[in-house]
């Protein structure tokens, strides 16, 4: 939205014809404009999304909420002016029967002036997807158990090392779905390990994941420790080949080993029933390096109830590297006779 000082009138004018869907989208960082109250006259909406630079209004006085609002989404929204996070709560809580909460890198103040929280309460949630900022904190918490949650989508890495980090999860443990995201470059610990209470609902876990830090592969046996029931596994590798690029023989062999974790450790650390539940698993993005064929080889040989086995690789059709992983994998010892093997290079963009 480029005329964003017109906006008071249209949403006026729009709230006089009931709208019912508003996506608003802002575009300037250096001007963000704040919305105005009008949003607020808009009292039939059912889907509200933000998007883009822009400030969070005020309510006004008499304020009803929004008694029909079924989807919220707030995408780069900036919460700096005072009482940003308070506002945030209060549309939130003003919406009983919202069904689909998206909050997707608030930009807020800086934690030095005093972090404002927003505690979030949406009893009627089935669809979560939190993602704060790996820079700045914003101070979404989730203030209650969503008992009717069905899919969390969940990236929090700022938190890591915080107790706001695991008391996020026993808040969403009614999942079914839970997408979990993490950059391996903040992550010095397993971030899963203080998780000791069981996701019985959990049944499709899609997470990304770097082969080559121990602490992001152990966040994948959590994952499935809290999981027992978890059929489906999706990972999406972190693509390592930077480290290996223009390396000479020996130097690459260097690599390799420096990148390359004990499988002993590895080994000591899948219990017998680890991957009992597993039916589908698919991999993105996997190399042929030794932990990556390692983890695959586990699934295959340990899997006894695995139907589908997807992977992309890395690598293009013709490479060596792709032609030597697939005929290791499809040479592996497999646990369960009816596993499809579905091995695919990576496509690259025309």
């Amino acid at each position: 939205m480029g005329h964003f000082h017109r906006a008071a009138r249209w949403l006026l004018a729009l709230a006089r014809k009931r709208v019912q869907k508003l996506v608003l989208r802002f575009d300037y960082p250096d001007s963000a404009p704040v919305v105005g109250p009008a949003l607020f006259s808009c009292a039939a909406l059912t889907d509200l999304e933000l998007y883009g630079y822009c400030h969070l209004p005020r309510a006004p006085p008499g304020f009803q909420g929004f008694p029909n609002l079924v989807t919220l989404v707030l995408d780069n929204l900036l919460l700096r002016l005072p009482g940003a996070a308070a506002q945030l709560q209060r549309l939130i809580s003003s919406a009983p029967g919202l069904r689909e909460l998206s909050l997707h890198n608030l930009k807020a103040g800086r934690a030095r002036a005093g972090l404002e929280i927003c505690a979030i309460r949406a009893p009627s949630l089935r669809i979560l997807r939190l993602f704060i900022s790996i820079f700045l904190d914003n101070g979404c918490r989730l203030a209650e158990d969503l008992q009717l949650l069905e899919v969390a989508s969940i990236s929090i890495d700022v938190l890591l090392g915080t107790p706001a980090f695991v008391d996020t999860f026993p808040q969403i443990s009614n999942v079914n779905t839970l997408f979990f995201y993490t950059d391996s470059k903040q992550i010095k610990e397993n971030p899963l390990e203080g998780i000791s209470w069981k996701f019985q609902n959990l049944r499709a876990a899609h997470l990304t994941a770097n082969f080559g830090k121990l602490p992001s592969i152990r966040s994948i046996f959590s994952l499935l420790r809290f999981g027992p029931h978890v059929e489906e596994l999706h990972i999406q590798a972190e693509n390592r080949s930077y480290l290996f690029k223009n390396l000479d023989p020996a130097a690459l062999d260097d690599a390799v080993r420096a990148d390359t974790i004990d499988q002993d450790i590895l080994d000591a650390e899948i219990s017998d029933d680890l991957f009992a539940n597993l039916k589908h698993i698919s991999l993105y993005g996997m190399g042929s390096l030794p932990n990556d064929m390692w983890f695959m080889k586990s699934l295959l040989s340990k899997t006894g109830l695995l139907e589908s086995f997807v992977v992309t690789f890395n690598y293009g059709e013709e490479t060596e590297f792709y032609v030597e992983a697939c005929e290791e994998l499809e040479a592996c010892e497999k646990a369960s006779p009816q596993a499809q093997l579905e091995l695919r290079p990576r496509k690259f963009p025309a």
